[in-house]
């Protein structure tokens, strides 16, 4: 498990707890054929994002406690074209929690959603300048 704990004290007569834990459930890899594998994995993450703070650009005091979690799939195909050659695909989801602004423009808090993003990636790999 990685874990993150982050606290801020802004210039707004507040505090800022963040707190993010990740658990790496599952990975595992699989030679389909001689040269073809495939790598896949999953992980969870939640995330506890705390905000108490008052501020002269905002009507009312801040009190915001909110947990975020997700699931975060990936797998990837390598195929080894030579010994010092291999290309591949991957896909996988990434993900931010939500969370809340101060907006000036509003002078009110402004909670944001969470958000998720499926990456899909080419990749290549080579050795060079090999002394075998």
């Amino acid at each position: 498990m990685a874990k993150t704990d982050s606290d801020d004290v802004l210039h707004v007569n507040g505090l800022s707890q963040f707190e993010d834990e990740r658990w790496p459930l599952w990975r595992g890899r699989l030679s389909i054929r001689g040269s073809l594998d495939t790598t896949g994995g999953l992980r969870y993450q939640r995330d506890d994002v705390t905000r108490t703070r008052t501020s002269s650009y905002a009507s009312v005091p801040l009190d915001f406690d909110e947990t975020f979690d997700a699931w975060l799939p990936k797998v990837s195909l390598a195929y080894e074209a030579t010994q010092n050659v291999t290309l591949g695909a991957l896909v996988n989801k990434g993900y931010n929690p939500g969370g809340i602004n101060l907006s000036f423009a509003r002078q009110d808090y402004v909670a944001f959603d969470e958000e998720s993003v499926w990456n899909y990636e080419l990749f290549s790999r080579a050795v060079f300048l090999t002394t075998d």
